[in-house]
């Protein structure tokens, strides 16, 4: 047999599950501060800096912040480091069609070719309309 519980008992439910949901969106919260942290640091030219920060947030905003220490990883020369973080980026949000669009343009300049082209298709099951590089098109695609 089965007793509903009393008012206490809803009351204390009730607030283990707000302080449940507080400490998530403080989390969440605290994710996107810390990208924003990072894009911020990006404007103010800190290259390295920026990467580092975008390479510490986690939660939901890990994907994201995989593009954005992709890019700037590209522009800092480490094709490696790219490729892990848009490799981090796609795991995190498989649908990411632009992370995928990057990460085959860094496989095609690294010699990789097939990945580049297995990419490159799943960029375009993605987003039929996604551009890619003319010459990428040509090299990789074989359009």
């Amino acid at each position: 047999m089965r007793v509903a519980p009393g008012p206490r008992a809803t009351t204390l439910v009730a607030a283990v599950a707000a302080l449940g949901a507080a400490g998530y969106l403080g989390s969440v919260r605290d994710d996107e501060v810390r990208l924003a942290d990072a894009r911020s640091t990006l404007q103010s030219g800190d290259l390295q800096q920026a990467r580092d920060v975008a390479r510490q947030v986690g939660g939901q905003a890990e994907g994201r912040a995989a593009v954005l220490a992709g890019g700037i990883s590209v522009v800092l020369g480490d094709l490696p480091g790219a490729e892990r973080d848009l490799r981090t980026a796609i795991e995190r949000r498989p649908s990411d069609w632009r992370a995928r669009r990057d990460l085959a343009t860094v496989l095609a300049v690294r010699g990789d070719v097939q990945g580049a082209r297995r990419q490159a298709q799943r960029t375009l099951r993605l987003n039929p309309r996604a551009v890619l590089p003319p010459a990428f098109q040509v090299r990789v695609l074989g359009r």
